[in-house]
């Protein structure tokens, strides 16, 4: 679903620029992409929107982009990671099962795999990014104690998570073949 609910309040990225990146996020809730939608518009509303939000919200059953990507949103607590970097949020951190949370993530990384062949991006430690770089926090906390709790490793599993949607693309899609292909020798040579 797309909601663009946030308007470029946040900022506006320059005409014709790519984001640097992207930050997987994890909810810190037990809301539905849905339920998000709902809140996030009530948020915005009252003139709550500095508290912050994503570009996404994404889980196993639904994914909500509740701010166009080519614009800023409050997603880091920080202006590089604000300004420069898609945020998608992996919902129901504190409600799901593990195999519901790993469902969960395996919705945003193939999102984020779609984007970044769309932007052209590279696929690597400087693209894939955790919200604990850009400021003091527990984010993603969920995936951090699922996946090896350091930030490169944390950033690996993503990297190699993210680069399996990209490599099923190249086989889907002849079309995007040479852009995921590029992305693949770029990604290959940055992942440690």
């Amino acid at each position: 679903m797309n909601e663009s609910i946030f308007k470029g309040i946040a900022g506006i990225r320059k005409i014709g620029s790519r984001p640097k990146g992207v930050v997987i996020h994890n909810d810190g809730g037990s809301m539905t992409p849905s339920q998000y939608v709902t809140w996030l518009k009530q948020r915005y509303n009252n003139g709550e929107s500095s508290k912050g939000f994503a570009h996404y919200y994404g889980n196993r059953d639904e994914m909500a982009r509740v701010e166009d990507t080519y614009n800023a949103a409050w997603h880091t607590a920080n202006y590089e990671g604000n300004q420069n970097y898609v945020g998608y949020e992996v919902c129901q951190s504190f409600s799901a099962t593990d195999e519901e949370f790993l469902a969960n993530e395996q919705a945003v990384f193939k999102q984020v795999a779609e984007d970044m062949i769309f932007w052209g991006l590279d696929v690597n430690r400087n693209t894939v990014r955790l919200h604990k770089e850009f400021s003091s926090t527990d984010c993603p906390h969920r995936s951090w104690a699922l996946h090896g709790k350091s930030v490169n490793a944390v950033k690996d599993y993503f990297i190699e998570q993210i680069m399996k949607y990209i490599v099923a693309a190249s086989t889907n899609n002849n079309t995007q073949n040479k852009v995921v292909q590029e992305v693949l020798a770029q990604g290959s040579k940055d992942k440690i």
